[in-house]
């Protein structure tokens, strides 16, 4: 190997008549010992390779079912399906349970290998009459009663009035009857877009069938979420 000084850009001629930079070439020594051993990952890293190990499991799961043909709107519509179908089970299945404990005056908890359920029984709350309640303090403690005047717009004039407010621009209203020029409506803070699936004749039959696959499947949907309660109680 041909020495080139301190300078580390300065190219090596090396025994194959390769000419290599100084920097590229690690010392005679280097190899002495064998490798060191990398440093292991912090536990910070290695959970969020996990998590997203994890993620990615999951997604790749849920698409080879059949979602990977489907569009992001095709998803959605089946997916609420889906919740609705879902929903309304939890519905019927919590009034099955409510009319099993029918009687029952006090709270308790419901075992299951999913973790426990808590059952709050039906109560009436004390309601006041305010007509009344302002009668009864009237006669019997006058003097904590104290009288205010109230202004009010009258319904109906308000309900027109503010629905004759038209935008202008920017934070300019006015009145569309005339045009004046008004100062007391303004821009809210702005809303989030919003994806819905409103309900038609498709989504009704769509609804049904969500509702028949949940019966259908309920125990393959459910047979890894007992496994895994089992391994969490062992």
């Amino acid at each position: 190997m041909t020495d080139s000084g301190n300078d580390p850009l300065v190219p090596i001629l090396v025994e194959d008549d390769r000419f290599i930079p100084e920097h590229l070439i690690a010392p005679e020594d280097y190899w002495e010992g064998g490798f060191a051993p990398a440093s292991p990952a912090p536990a910070s890293v290695v959970a969020e390779a996990d998590d997203e190990a994890k993620v990615n499991a999951a997604i790749a799961k849920a698409t080879a079912g059949g979602l990977v043909g489907m569009s992001p709107a095709d998803r959605i519509a089946a997916l609420t399906a889906i919740k609705d179908a879902v929903e309304t089970r939890i519905k019927w299945e919590k009034s099955t349970i409510i009319e099993n404990l029918l009687g029952a005056t006090s709270a308790q908890s419901i075992p299951t290998p999913l973790g426990n359920l808590s059952f709050k029984p039906a109560a009436r709350p004390v309601k006041f009459d305010e007509d009344k309640l302002l009668a009864y303090v009237q006669e019997h403690h006058p003097d904590m009663v104290t009288t205010r005047t109230v202004h009010e717009i009258e319904p109906e004039f308000r309900k027109a009035l503010l629905a004759s407010v038209i935008h202008c621009g920017d934070d300019d209203f006015a009145l569309g009857t005339d045009g004046t020029v008004i100062d007391f409506a303004y821009l809210g803070d702005e809303t989030a877009a919003q994806i819905a699936y409103p309900a038609s004749s498709a989504q009704k039959q769509v609804k049904a069938q969500a509702r028949r696959a949940i019966d259908e499947h309920f125990l393959t949907l459910t047979s890894g979420m007992l496994d895994a309660a089992k391994d969490i109680t062992l």
